[in-house]
């Protein structure tokens, strides 16, 4: 089971009702795009981090955690917009182009730091509480279309597939001192995709046999709440 799979049914708010725990997440989303407030950021930042930790009971040290992996991609995808060579106002010499960055360009990353970092705060809410069953049982009462819900269960069920394929792949390859050195961590993580590709074809392949031997009619059973 995925760590955030397990809190999502052992933390203490999972009971509360996963529509409105939906749209408060998307609500908390769409403020976040609209306003470009430092102050409402980190708030927001801050107040979801509390419920999740002192209401919900997340474990912090993981909660840290989760919020860790993407930082790597925020702090990458802010360079475009901090660092400038049209006349910065803190610079180095790099081939006879000043390379660095302006004052005015330095608040804007840090608004934009804080505005992903707060949306992705209020996905990880919605993750680590809710239960994904009753959250897809809760959209066919609210009469979403029945293929959409058997699509989105589909690929959260395929998340937990894949997953569990490239662990397998990915321990074999270190059992045999694939990614020792950086040479052999580089063609380790091509054949890595390689095999994972064909092994989740294959999965898919077994699975068509599984439905044909039940008889399976073109719809999914998902429980009700």
């Amino acid at each position: 089971m995925l760590l955030i799979d397990k809190f999502a049914y052992t933390n203490r708010i999972k009971h509360w009702d996963p529509a409105l725990k939906g749209f408060l997440c998307l609500s908390i989303i769409i403020l976040q795009i609209s306003f470009s407030n430092i102050y409402l950021h980190i708030g927001t930042f801050f107040l979801l981090s509390a419920v999740l930790v002192l209401i919900a009971k997340i474990p912090f040290k993981p909660y840290y955690k989760l919020i860790r992996i993407p930082l790597i991609f925020i702090l990458l995808s802010l360079i475009p917009v901090f660092v400038t060579t049209n006349n910065p106002d803190y610079y180095i010499n790099l081939f006879n182009i000043r390379i660095g960055f302006k004052s005015s360009q330095f608040y804007s990353a840090l608004v934009l730091f804080f505005r992903v970092l707060a949306s992705f705060s209020s996905l990880l809410f919605f993750s680590l509480t809710t239960p994904m069953q009753k959250f897809f049982a809760r959209l066919i009462q609210l009469k979403f279309p029945r293929v959409f819900v058997e699509i989105t269960a589909l690929v959260y069920r395929y998340i937990f597939i894949f997953l569990e394929e490239m662990t397998i792949i990915y321990r074999a390859q270190v059992m045999r001192g694939g990614y020792d050195t950086f040479k052999n961590s580089f063609l380790s993580s091509s054949l890595l995709m390689k095999s994972l590709i064909l092994a989740l074809f294959k999965r898919q392949e077994e699975a068509d046999m599984y439905l044909e031997a039940r008889l399976f009619e073109g719809d999914f059973y998902i429980g009700e709440l």
